[in-house]
C-alpha cells in the first residue's frame, strides 16, 4: 500500500514538472501596449491573448522546441523558437506596424445621352 502511494506521488510529481509556463508582453515600435494579440505556440492549441499591459500567461505540456507565434491585426507577425523543457519561458515581443497603402483610385465623370 505504502509503495503504491509513493508511486503515485511520483507519477504526479513527474507531470506537474512536465509543463512549461511561457509568459511575456507585446508592445509596438514605439513602447505602447498592444492589448488583444494572440500568442501561441504553432501546430498546437496552446495560446493565450494579451490583456492589459500587453501581458500574457499560459502553461503548455508541449515538449523540445516549438515555434510561438504573436499576431495581431494591423501588426506583422512575428515567430520566434523556445524550448519547452519543464521551465517557465519570458518573451516580450515588439511589433511592426503593418501599413497598407491605398493605390489611387481615379474617379471620372460623364454624361450619357439617351438616343430613342
Amino acid at each position: 500500500m505504502r509503495f503504491i502511494f509513493f508511486l503515485c506521488c511520483f507519477i504526479s510529481l513527474h507531470y506537474s514538472q512536465a509543463q512549461t509556463t511561457i509568459t511575456g508582453s507585446v508592445t509596438d515600435q514605439q513602447g505602447e501596449y498592444i492589448i488583444g494579440a494572440n500568442i501561441y505556440l504553432k501546430d498546437t492549441y496552446d495560446g493565450a491573448s494579451s490583456l492589459k499591459e500587453g501581458k500574457f500567461e499560459f502553461i503548455t505540456s508541449e515538449k523540445g522546441e516549438q515555434v510561438l507565434v504573436v499576431s495581431v491585426i494591423g501588426y506583422h507577425p512575428q515567430e520566434q523558437t523556445i524550448n519547452c523543457d519543464g521551465k517557465t519561458v519570458q518573451i516580450n515581443f515588439r511589433l511592426r506596424q503593418k501599413i497598407d497603402e491605398m493605390q489611387a483610385v481615379t474617379i471620372t465623370a460623364g454624361a450619357m445621352e439617351a438616343s430613342d
